[in-house]
């Protein structure tokens, strides 16, 4: 019940869209992290499986050695495709309310 409360005096005092969409952001960034910090110690795997499974299998696990090779750039460049998206939608966000608020401004000033 007290969170409900907190949530609807939170709701009422942010009353400018801006100062919501930033704190917004940061509870979201701030929780993103928290998990990640959380699941890293669940995310261990061995370093050196794909060496073993070519000493195992010899030269015809070509293939498989690709596949792994292929999968840790996967793996390594997923976090800057999922920050370079956040960021522009945060930003292209922050963009269209700025031109929203200057067309107001502009429309309120014409009309006087």
């Amino acid at each position: 019940m007290i969170n409900l409360l907190r949530t609807k005096t939170f709701a009422a005092r942010c009353t400018e869209s801006t100062t919501c969409l930033r704190r917004s952001t940061v509870t979201a960034a701030l929780a993103g992290l928290a998990l990640m910090l959380m699941l890293s110690t669940a995310a261990h795997a061995c370093p050196l499986c794909a060496d073993a499974i070519q000493s195992e299998q010899g030269a015809d696990s070509s293939g498989v050695t690709r596949g792994f090779f292929w999968s840790i750039l996967f793996l390594m460049g997923m976090p800057f495709l999922l920050f370079g998206g956040f960021t522009t939608l945060l930003v292209r966000a922050v963009r269209r309310q700025q031109a929203e608020e200057r067309e107001e401004a502009f429309q309120s000033s014409a009309m006087r």
